[in-house]
């Protein structure tokens, strides 16, 4: 017998990829909402927590659109590779930027001094300067959807190679929040923002699911019976950090 809410799982890789697409359009675009008309509850689940930057925000919004063009176009080589490619690259300089920052602050001990002007005030400012480990993930992941951009089947099977580690670190989030260890992940004193790691959570099952001709993904939508075992394991698997805590 079937339950009613199986009606409103995603039946399949490409629905759940868009799935993982619509929510981190449906986030971004409530924190952005939240910054322009100041309203902190849309910035951030719980008016304590650090909010989602409008940096990270615009970066997840090109990457959830240089996904859904690789979803509707997932195999192959793309006619306009370097115009696909481009939020991808876009993304992973802002994030290799952020890093670089990072580095010389711990390095010297003191501030980026970069003046008062609107690239600082866009990427380096305490207001709107994301986390490390947030521009880690978006170094990573830009360089992935780069990789997918090429439509080869070996930039995807090193695409997902990379993108397993930081899908996990983007899982740890949202469960050190729900644990109450944010600082876990906290670097300068600017944690990662809970909305900011459930993006990347969404944004890894898209990347995933938009290619599911790797051998990582074989794994896991075969028919024989490892891939059951694997797709039967996997929530399990998940849900054993927040019983453990």
């Amino acid at each position: 017998m079937q339950h009613w809410y199986s009606r409103l799982l995603p039946r399949s890789a490409r629905s759940l990829a868009w799935l993982g697409i619509l929510i981190v359009f449906a986030i971004c675009f409530l924190d952005l909402f939240g910054w322009v008309f100041n309203i902190p509850l849309l910035r951030s689940i719980e008016l304590q927590w650090i909010p989602m930057k409008v940096t990270a925000a615009i970066c997840l919004v090109l990457l959830a659109i240089e996904l859904t063009f690789l979803r509707n176009n997932s195999t192959g080589p793309h006619k306009h590779r370097i115009v696909l490619q481009a939020p991808g690259i876009v993304v992973c300089l802002v994030g290799l930027l952020t890093i670089i920052l990072y580095a010389i602050t711990m390095t010297t001990g003191k501030e980026v001094s970069l003046g008062s002007t609107l690239f600082r005030d866009l990427f380096w400012a305490p207001a709107t300067r994301m986390s490390l480990l947030t521009a880690v993930l978006f170094f990573v992941t830009g360089s992935v959807l780069t990789l997918l951009a090429a439509g080869s089947r070996r930039a995807a099977n090193i695409a997902h190679a990379v993108m397993a580690p930081a899908i996990m670190a983007s899982y740890l989030v949202p469960v050190t929040y729900l644990l109450g260890v944010q600082d876990l992940h906290e670097s300068l004193n600017v944690p990662v923002a809970l909305n900011t790691g459930i993006c990347f959570c969404a944004l890894g099952v898209a990347v995933f699911c938009v290619r599911t001709d790797t051998w990582l993904m074989k794994v896991f939508t075969s028919d024989h019976a490892g891939g059951l075992m694997a797709r039967r394991l996997l929530p399990g698997l998940l849900m054993i950090p927040l019983v453990i805590g």
